[in-house]
């Protein structure tokens, strides 16, 4: 459940609530493999804002009159994608291209918004692939995904739709993976949430079963802490308006502890980079545990449907209380919890 981040100045955007929150982002720092964006927007009908999505954050394009546009972006591996999209003022993201594949530092991509055609050099020999399986919709899409394991764009889609996949199927799918593909990402996310989903979701009353994840150094840190106290873990996300909020009662909570609870905030962010550079100054209040579900096995296995959401676990990990959103009645219950 991955978080989109948008980054705008627009004040108005900012008051959006939708199912997804969006983060501002202004001059946000990736330390991350830069690469060059150039084009050209044809057959523009209306004044609009157009995005370039990637990576799970959303960068407004500069247009020129004529359509071109230049923006250098930085993304965390290749093979990557992008593609352009829209936001209405309701919030609603609509992508206006296929995903585009690319593995190059330099790019031009040629978009006719009238019907999401472009052209670009150097497109990767499995971009017809991915469209044939993006075009593709519901019980269709899910059968033809399956038969791509070998395939990046198998991998990618079969990762994006494995909540409404069966377990077995996608157990096979897995099995199918060929070593030398088994490292992506997409598949140590689908592995972590068949893990989770064999073992949770949670539900209050249910012992909690000990896992790691890791921290801003690398190291690998347990959630139970097994230290006699209870415990609040917090599952955020940077890309919610929300979540950044419930910060300040973090910190209060933090300062007036003594010793009675632990504090956990695991992040449920795209990337590690996002994690731990986007919204820094909010982040500085941090002094607790501090953590990244790197493959999703954290919001899998607590059932996380709401961003942000809270875990109050007992001395023995006993899973006490979930509280879903935040707002200041949801923060007077937790204190109570935790007392």
């Amino acid at each position: 459940m991955k978080h989109t981040l948008l980054e705008i100045q627009n004040e108005h955007l900012m008051k959006i609530r939708t199912t997804l929150f969006f983060s501002f982002l202004v001059g946000f720092a990736w330390a991350q493999q830069p690469v060059v964006f150039k084009g050209q927007i044809n057959n523009l009908k209306a004044a609009e804002t157009i995005f370039l999505e990637f990576d799970d954050v959303l960068k407004p394009l500069e247009l020129q009159p004529n359509g071109a546009f230049e923006l250098i972006v930085n993304v965390p591996s290749f093979p990557a994608t992008f593609n352009f999209s829209t936001i209405s003022k309701k919030g609603k993201i609509t992508r206006k291209t296929p995903l585009i594949w690319f593995e190059s530092d330099s790019l031009f991509v040629n978009v006719n918004w009238s019907d999401g055609a472009f052209e670009m050099g150097g497109k990767l020999p499995y971009q017809s692939l991915s469209e044939e399986l993006e075009a593709l919709k519901g019980k269709e899409q899910m059968d033809q995904v399956l038969k791509y394991a070998k395939a990046i764009p198998g991998l990618y889609f079969a990762n994006a739709l494995k909540e409404k996949m069966a377990i077995a199927d996608l157990e096979t799918f897995l099995t199918a993976v060929p070593t030398e593909l088994r490292d992506m990402g997409y598949v140590k996310e689908m592995e972590n949430y068949l893990r989770a989903q064999k073992i949770g979701p949670l539900k209050k009353g249910s012992n909690v079963q000990d896992f790691q994840l890791p921290d801003s150094a690398g190291n690998r840190v347990s959630i139970l802490q097994n230290s006699g106290r209870k415990q609040l873990v917090a599952l955020v996300s940077t890309g919610c308006y929300h979540s950044l909020g419930s910060l300040g009662m973090l910190q209060q909570l933090a300062e007036s502890n003594e010793k009675q609870y632990e504090i956990i905030t695991i992040w449920d962010d795209g990337s590690k980079d996002i994690w731990l550079n986007a919204r820094k100054e909010q982040k500085s209040k941090i002094t607790w545990t501090n953590l990244w579900d790197e493959y999703g096995f954290a919001t899998t296995y607590f059932g996380m449907q709401v961003s942000p959401s809270f875990y109050v676990i007992d001395e023995n990990g006993i899973l006490l209380e979930v509280f879903k959103g935040y707002n200041e009645k949801i923060a007077s219950k937790i204190k109570r919890a935790l007392k």
